[in-house]
């Protein structure tokens, strides 16, 4: 209502969004907004929920979608409740890493080029506190930067940060 945008989830590819509608009375409490060059589809939720009771595949994999943006918005939950400004930022970047990294040398490049604002929207943090908490993982040799892309160096290390150990 504020006119404020929360990133709350990385889509990604055949993902789904809206898909609540579908099951209650087809009205939405947020718009989705893409970050990135996307195809959209819009589907009325009579006809979804038509599809869903026709085909099995497709019942699953809305299921499967309602499911993974159901462990993302439990773990989000747990992370503004209870993590530190660092254990949020590491958590995010392994998310990444394990959607969009590759192979590079001495790492994983993350496919995907993301702002400190988006990395603060992701994670409810400011984007000072977020630029602080990236330069102290690159300090400490976990991360760096190559082009516009974050390369993680030492993915356990990462971890590690996440967890708090």
């Amino acid at each position: 209502a504020a006119g404020h945008e929360q990133h709350m989830a990385i889509v990604g590819a055949h993902g789904m969004v809206g898909g609540c509608g579908a099951f209650f009375d087809g009205r939405h409490s947020v718009t989705a907004i893409a970050s990135s060059d996307v195809v959209a589809r819009p589907v009325a939720h009579q006809v979804l929920l038509a599809q869903m009771t026709q085909d099995s595949q497709c019942l699953r994999q809305v299921l499967w979608l309602a499911n993974a943006k159901l462990r993302v918005l439990a773990t989000q939950n747990l992370l503004l409740s209870q993590a530190s400004a660092t254990q949020r930022v590491a958590h995010h970047l392994l998310q990444l890493a394990a959607t969009y990294g590759r192979a590079a040398d001495g790492g994983t490049v993350i496919g995907i080029a993301f702002t400190h604002q988006e990395m603060a929207n992701i994670t409810g943090l400011s984007r000072v506190m977020v630029s602080n908490v990236l330069i102290q993982l690159q300090e400490q040799g976990l991360t760096d930067k190559a082009n516009a892309h974050c390369v993680i160096r030492d993915i356990e290390g990462l971890r590690r940060r996440a967890t708090g150990v």
